[in-house]
């Protein structure tokens, strides 16, 4: 018996792993074609009112997941500015340890640059037709832009412990 071909037969198409529109109690039904061959048809349940809400709720946050990471490495980028101007502008006014000026504005620097990069969009070619390269391209994109963060707000972070470790050490 073969399956009748659908409009999602190719690949990268169908349904994802865990679709709502897929029910689990899916039914088989026998059908014959027009050369009288058996045919196995399935046919879906309708998906309920609440996950068609869950569904449509959990596209709205892919759709705003880029623009969101954006705006944090925008911040960061922000904060990371005025830090590093400000203990340069401060730079003789500060007492602290030369030493850890010079740490605590190279990690802000840092940050500065890391959150300058990784604003800067990611591009990655793509067929618009191929679900799985769409996919592909958005996670790539929201992995690399969270990595920029993290590694943004770890310099800011050691430069702050810089700042505290030379007051400290007066």
């Amino acid at each position: 018996m073969s399956e009748l071909p659908n409009a999602n037969s190719r690949p990268g198409a169908g349904p994802r792993d865990g679709d709502i529109r897929a029910s689990s109690s899916d039914v088989s039904e026998l059908q014959t074609d027009i050369r009288g061959r058996s045919l196995r048809v399935k046919s879906i349940n309708p998906a309920s009112d609440e996950s068609l809400f869950y569904a449509s709720l959990g596209d709205e946050q892919l759709k705003r997941k880029i623009p969101f990471l954006n705006e944090v490495l925008r911040q960061l980028l922000t904060l990371s500015a005025a830090m590093m101007g400000g203990s340069i502008a401060l730079w003789n006014d500060l007492r602290i340890n030369h030493g850890m000026k010079i740490a605590a504005t190279a990690c802000f620097m840092g940050s500065l640059i890391v959150s300058l990069v990784g604003i800067l969009p990611l591009y990655k070619q793509f067929r618009r037709q191929w679900v799985n390269e769409i996919r592909d391209a958005f996670s790539i994109a929201s992995t690399w832009k969270s990595l920029f963060i993290w590694i943004a707000a770890l310099f800011l972070v050691c430069g702050f412990l810089a700042i505290l470790f030379g007051l400290a050490k007066i």
